[in-house]
């Protein structure tokens, strides 16, 4: 099973040759896809996520956090089918110290049928 954690990947032939390291247990079992999405195509999404939500470079999360570590818990709380956990996994890999460990549970493209407000799925805990 590949996992995207502590992996290193650079280009010698890029002119900035900077490193880029993924901190979150996401298995290729879980986003089968992931592979598809060129990293560097990924960052400039993601770049752009984080732009269109904090266009002032003002993080209110932060303000209201402070610079304590914290968790949070990713939850399914309504029927549905999971998508997206490259971008979730890249945005905070983008936001520096923070990882993602995610549930056996997490897999792209699962239906959680059963969720719902009182039967909440925990899919995964970001800490940072």
């Amino acid at each position: 099973q590949g996992h995207l954690r502590s992996s290193t990947m650079s280009s010698n032939n890029d002119s900035s040759a900077k490193k880029r390291q993924r901190i979150g247990l996401l298995t290729n079992d879980q986003a089968p896809l992931a592979p598809l999405l060129p990293p560097p195509q990924l960052d400039a999404i993601v770049k752009q996520f984080l732009q269109d939500d904090i266009p002032s470079h003002f993080d209110v999360g932060g303000y209201v956090v402070g610079n304590e570590v914290q968790q949070a818990e990713l939850l399914m709380k309504s029927p549905g089918v999971l998508a997206g956990l490259p971008f979730f996994q890249a945005v905070f890999d983008a936001c520096g110290e923070c990882s993602v460990q995610w549930e056996n549970s997490a897999v792209e493209g699962h239906s959680f049928d059963d969720a719902s407000g009182s039967n909440k799925i925990k899919l995964g805990t970001v800490t940072g």
